[in-house]
């Protein structure tokens, strides 16, 4: 578990369970979801995935091979170099499993 000053939002976790996501990530802000404004309330709508086109921030382009699979370094990636980076950060790769989120923490077991 993260220590109470620090949050912990994977990219994944943000684009698959946004409300959660952003409701905690705002109760951690000290702004709960039920005190934003009605300004708030469409400036976060306009980053929900579904919204993304009408979003004019939006770069509005996908680059190729993006987000396809989880794990899909295994097959992209040397084993040696892979070996490297999981010595480099198993500090956080071991934060990751010990998460208090079993969607944060599974894929790290």
């Amino acid at each position: 578990m993260a220590p109470p000053d620090r949050i912990f939002i994977g990219y994944a976790m943000y684009g698959l369970h946004f409300d959660e996501i952003v409701a905690r990530v705002s109760d951690f802000m000290g702004v709960p979801p039920e005190t934003w404004t009605a300004d708030q309330r469409v400036r976060i709508e306009r980053e929900r995935v579904e919204s993304l086109d009408a979003n004019p921030s939006w770069i509005g382009h996908q680059c190729a091979g993006t987000d396809t699979a989880p794990g899909r370094h295994r097959h992209e990636v040397q084993p040696e170099t892979i070996r490297i980076l999981t010595e480099r950060y198993r500090w956080f790769l071991d934060f990751l499993r010990r998460f208090n989120d079993s969607r944060v923490a599974a894929p790290y077991e």
